[in-house]
């Protein structure tokens, strides 16, 4: 959800951090919405296989620890 209160679970975006962004992690890049994660492989040429999500799934927020979650997609390339 933007700052403003709009959701954006639905729309494919992501958002660049800045690198004290995101617990200090500047090993973190990307958030992406589930739409904008979706579509990354599809336009990269890949399959997603299967995916899933792991944390807080309810109310995670990206910059506290204790609502983190991650998402995981398995995908096959279209190249072979």
């Amino acid at each position: 959800m933007k700052q403003d209160g709009t959701p954006i679970a639905d729309l494919p975006v992501a958002y660049l951090l800045g690198p004290e962004e995101c617990n200090d992690d500047a090993t973190n890049f990307w958030i992406f919405s589930p739409k904008g994660l979706e579509r990354l492989p599809s336009r990269a040429g890949w399959t997603v296989r299967a995916s899933f999500t792991s944390g807080d799934t309810q109310a995670s927020n990206p910059s506290d620890l204790d609502h983190d979650e991650r998402a995981y997609v398995l995908a096959e390339s279209g190249a072979a």
